[in-house]
C-alpha cells in the first residue's frame, strides 16, 4: 500500500508551491488537486485523532489520580476521592483544561 507521504511526493508540482514535478506530475491538475485534498484531509483527521487521544490519556491519568481500587472479601472496590471536582474531568475531555 502506498503511504500518504509518498502520494504527496508524487503529486508535487509548481501549482502546489514546489519547484519541480513529482512522479505523477503529468497527471491532470484536477486529479492532482483531488489527491492533494485527500492527503490534506487525512492530515487533518490524523491531527484530530492525536488530540482526542491526548485528551483521553489526560482523563485516564486524572481518574487514576482520584480513585483507589482494592479488593475486600473478594469484591472489587472503587474508592472515589470526594475532594476531586469532576468538572475538571469534563474540562479535560472538552479540551478546555489549558
Amino acid at each position: 500500500m502506498i503511504s500518504v507521504d509518498k502520494i504527496k511526493e508524487n503529486i508535487k508540482c509548481p501549482q502546489f508551491g514546489d519547484l519541480n514535478y513529482g512522479k505523477w506530475g503529468a497527471q491532470k491538475l484536477e486529479i492532482r488537486e483531488a489527491l492533494k485534498f485527500m492527503c490534506d484531509l487525512y492530515d487533518s483527521m490524523d491531527s484530530i485523532i492525536k488530540q482526542q487521544q491526548e485528551r483521553i490519556d489526560k482523563a485516564i491519568e486524572w481518574v487514576n489520580n482520584h480513585i483507589e481500587t482494592y479488593t475486600q472479601n473478594g469484591i472489587g472496590i472503587i474508592d472515589w476521592n470526594y475532594d476531586a471536582d469532576p468538572r475538571k474531568l469534563l474540562e479535560i475531555l472538552k479540551g478546555e483544561d489549558k
